[in-house]
């Protein structure tokens, strides 16, 4: 990994997709392996739920999983890395944009997971 802010945390390898989460949900995140069927998210640690979105679940009767699957929850990008560069570049992130946070795995579900 490298050091210098203006080349960044890491290798531009170590960065295996990004997604911004927009209409949709996290459902995005299935556009970055089209056609392989065997790989999944596993959100198991989601960023707090903005306000909002908690009074849209609240009046309308929303389940969780249509919330994750049809809002961003208050996430906008999600980057998929390589595990061995996961802390640099939380670190580099987080300098720039406090709230920054793994939350979750790629697994071989073929489908994204929320709590």
């Amino acid at each position: 990994a490298r050091d210098s802010a203006s080349s960044g945390p890491c290798s531009p390898e170590a960065i295996q997709g990004m997604a911004h989460i927009t209409g949709g949900g996290l459902s995005n995140l299935l556009r970055l392996t089209p056609g392989r069927v065997n790989i999944g998210y596993s959100i198991s640690d989601p960023l707090p739920v903005h306000p909002e979105f908690s009074w849209i679940q609240d009046a309308a009767g929303v389940s969780d999983y249509e919330m994750y699957r049809t809002f961003n929850m208050g996430m906008g990008m999600v980057l998929v890395v390589d595990e061995k560069e996961v802390e640099p570049i939380l670190a580099w992130l987080n300098d720039r944009l406090p709230g920054c946070q793994v939350i979750g795995a790629v697994d071989d579900s073929g489908k994204v997971t929320t709590p």
